[in-house]
C-alpha cells in the first residue's frame, strides 16, 4: 500500500486579499504532480474555523505539521508573522519545507518574473 503525501500549506491569510486562490492553486498543483502517490492537503484556510485568535490559529497549524510529512510555503510567506512561526516550528520539530516557487516552477512564472 502507497501511503499518502500528507503536505501542510503555509501561506499568508490575514491581509491577504487572494488568500482562498492561493491556497486553492497550491492544492491543485500538488494534487496533479502526486501520483501515483496520493497526496493529502491540509489547506488551513479551508480547515480552520473562522473567529480564533492568532495563538489558537497557531496551535491547530503545529498540530497538522506534526503530522505532515512537508510544509510547502507559499508566495508571500517571508513577509507572513504566522509563515514565519510555522517554518520555525517546521524546522525545530524536523518536518521538512520547501517552497512552491522553487519545488514546481512552470506553475509560478508571474511570481518569478
Amino acid at each position: 500500500m502507497i501511503r499518502p503525501w500528507i503536505v501542510y500549506l503555509s501561506g499568508p491569510i490575514t491581509g491577504e486579499k487572494n488568500a482562498k486562490e492561493n491556497f486553492e492553486k497550491a492544492t491543485k498543483i500538488l494534487q496533479s504532480v502526486a501520483t501515483p502517490q496520493r497526496v493529502y492537503v491540509m489547506n488551513p484556510y479551508l480547515r480552520h474555523p473562522p473567529g480564533l485568535s492568532n495563538a489558537e490559529y497557531m496551535r491547530i497549524s503545529f498540530a497538522e505539521i506534526d503530522a505532515a510529512n512537508d510544509v510547502a510555503l507559499l508566495p508571500g510567506w517571508e513577509d507572513s508573522d504566522g509563515c514565519n512561526l510555522e517554518l520555525a516550528y517546521a524546522n525545530y520539530t524536523g518536518t521538512p519545507s520547501f517552497q512552491m516557487t522553487d519545488r514546481f516552477p512552470d506553475f509560478y512564472k508571474e511570481e518569478k518574473e
